[in-house]
């Protein structure tokens, strides 16, 4: 079995959302952005499309947010 990389931790700053477009996600990736909405409380915001409903000033959502958003900084080309 082939492991891949971990990807070294980053924590984004607060009211950043520079790179927070609207970004694609697996099935699993959205079951576990629903389920962390739910036990959290969290609300998608209408942002119009053009970013990602779920940045409010900061990633609502950060512990769960999809792999491109953690990839983003670390990968080339993104």
């Amino acid at each position: 079995m082939r492991r891949l990389p971990v990807l070294p931790s980053m924590r984004c700053d607060d009211g950043c959302g520079e790179c927070c477009g609207v970004v694609p996600a697996t099935k699993d990736e959205l079951a576990a952005i629903r389920r962390y909405m739910a036990s959290h409380g969290v609300e998608a915001v209408d942002s119009g499309g053009l970013t990602c409903p779920f940045f409010d000033g900061k990633c609502t959502i950060y512990p769960v947010r999809p792999f491109i958003c953690r990839a983003f900084g670390h990968v080339n080309g993104l």
